[in-house]
C-alpha cells in the first residue's frame, strides 16, 4: 500500500501540532506530526506502543520539535480496502513506510530485543463492571476522544480521579493505561471486540513520582479484568539514513 497523492509542508513557526492521529479518513490522512512520530506510525507495534517504541541512531535534527502537516490519499482503487482496513491500520502503516522511504531516504533495520510489558486479560469471573454500550445511543459531549473510537470524561470526586468510558473497546483502554506506563506497553489479550461503557476511579496519588507505577493506581480487578507483568519478545529500529522530509508536493 502506498499513498497515490502526499503533500508535506513545515507547520508555521509557533505552531504545536495536535499529537499523533491513527485514525485515517476514508480515502487517506491528514495530520500533523514530527519526523519521529511518523517514523513511530509506520513501524511501532501497534497505536498503543508508538509513545515507548525504541528507536536508535536517530540523526540529529530528528530531536528538535519541528512539526509537519500531512496530507495524504490513496488511490480511487485502493480506497475501498482502505476504509476497511483493521484496527491495528496495517495499511496505513504500509503507506507510513513507504512514504518515508520515498520522501526521507529512510534506510532502517530492525534487531530484536526483550522487553517487559504489562498484559490485559479477563478475570475468571469474566467482566463485572463493563456494560456493553448501546449502538444507537449519542456519546456524551465534551469528552476526549480515543483512536480506536469511543470517549472519556474525567471528573474529580473526594480528592479523586474518576474516568468515565464511553462506547470504548478495551484496545480504548488498554490506550489509557499505556499512558499511565510510558516505558511499558499494555497490551490487549482478552479476546474482547465489542463497545463498553464503565467507570474507574484512581487508588489515590503516586508517592514516588515514577510515572511507570502509576498504572498500578487504576485497577481493573473491578472491570472483571487483570493486568499481568511480563515479558515478550519484540524489536528496536535502527536508523542507518534518514534526510528531512522534502516539503514539496508528490
Amino acid at each position: 500500500m502506498r499513498f497515490e497523492v502526499t503533500s508535506i509542508r513545515p507547520v508555521r513557526p509557533g505552531v504545536i501540532g495536535e499529537g499523533v492521529n491513527f485514525n485515517p479518513s476514508p480515502t487517506g490522512f491528514t495530520a500533523n506530526l514530527t519526523v519521529w512520530m511518523m517514523v513511530a506510525i509506520a513501524y511501532a507495534p501497534d497505536d498503543n506502543s508508538w509513545e515507548t517504541f525504541p528507536i536508535l541512531h536517530m540523526p540529529k535534527w530528528m530531536y528538535t520539535p519541528d512539526w509537519y502537516t500531512i496530507r495524504a490519499r490513496v488511490s480511487e482503487a485502493d480506497e475501498a480496502a482502505w476504509r476497511d482496513q483493521g484496527p491495528r491500520h496495517e495499511l496505513l502503516r504500509a503507506a507510513m513506510r513507504d512514504l518515508l522511504k520515498t520522501r526521507c531516504h529512510l534506510e532502517a533495520h530492525t534487531v530484536p530485543a526483550e522487553f517487559t510489558d504489562y498484559t490485559l486479560v479477563v478475570g475468571p469471573k469474566g467482566l463485572t463492571g463493563m456494560k456493553p454500550s448501546d449502538p444507537k445511543a449519542p456519546l456524551p459531549a465534551g469528552g476526549i476522544p480515543f483512536a480506536s473510537g469511543g470517549e472519556k470524561k474525567l471528573e474529580w470526586s473526594n480528592g479523586r480521579t474518576v474516568v468515565h468510558f464511553y462506547g470504548v473497546q478495551v484496545a480504548g483502554l488498554a490506550e489509557f493505561l499505556q499512558q499511565m506506563s510510558p516505558s511499558r506497553q499494555v497490551h490487549d489479550r482478552t479476546g474482547l471486540t465489542g463497545r463498553y461503557d464503565f467507570t474507574m476511579t484512581s487508588a489515590g496519588n503516586n508517592p514516588t513520582h515514577d510515572r511507570d507505577l502509576e498504572i498500578l493506581l487504576w485497577p481493573v480487578k473491578p472491570l472483571g479484568l487483570e493486568l499481568k507483568t511480563g515479558k515478550y519478545e519484540g524489536f528496536k529500529l535502527v536508523i542507518d539514513h534518514m534526510d528531512k522530509p522534502t516539503d514539496n508536493d508528490e
